[in-house]
């Protein structure tokens, strides 16, 4: 999403100075992406999925330290009277459990995990239609330009198209 944002930003920018330098008024406007993504139900239903994955996973984790943080208490109460290779074992244990900890989190919450693959599965149909929508209203509208209202520092109220672009996007899905 963040992704997206900011590539229409700088395309925008771009847009923006080449359209400046033209001889003919240009109609620009101005639409604010994230309160038309966050409206769209299929964002609602992709990220409710994502968000109960993640809950699935952060409650493993922390079933996963419980046991973590167990083990150390075990292996501290063996103290002085344990043989060496009671400790020995206790601290391999330890060990083998701080790696399945790190590798899980990594397999599901690292930036190549399950968790960043499934929400890019998720959001690109719904990138790929906003895309779609919105260069479906550009022309329809006869727009030269719209820029994310994230890219704009100051703009004038009567610029702002999303409610307008909200409409069109829900007209032209019930097509």
């Amino acid at each position: 999403m963040t992704t997206l944002v900011r590539r229409s930003a700088m395309a925008a920018a771009m847009a923006l100075a080449m359209f400046t330098h033209s001889a003919q008024a240009q109609k620009i406007a101005v639409i604010d992406i994230n309160t038309v993504v966050a409206a769209m139900p299929e964002y609602q239903a992709a990220n409710s999925k994502i968000e109960a994955l993640r809950k699935v996973y952060t409650d493993t984790l922390q079933t996963m330290q419980t046991q973590y943080k167990t083990k150390v208490d075990t292996y501290g109460k063996l103290g002085e009277t344990a043989s060496a290779d009671m400790k020995k074992k206790e601290s391999d244990d330890l060990a083998s459990l701080e790696q399945a900890y790190t590798a899980f989190q990594t397999s599901k919450f690292g930036q190549d995990g399950e968790l960043a693959k499934m929400q890019t599965d998720l959001m690109k149909p719904i990138t790929d239609k906003l895309k779609n929508a919105l260069d479906a209203y550009r022309t329809k509208e006869k727009l030269s330009l719209i820029l994310p209202q994230t890219a704009v520092v100051s703009f004038d109220p009567t610029l702002d198209q999303t409610t307008k672009f909200q409409a069109f996007l829900t007209s032209s899905v019930t097509k």
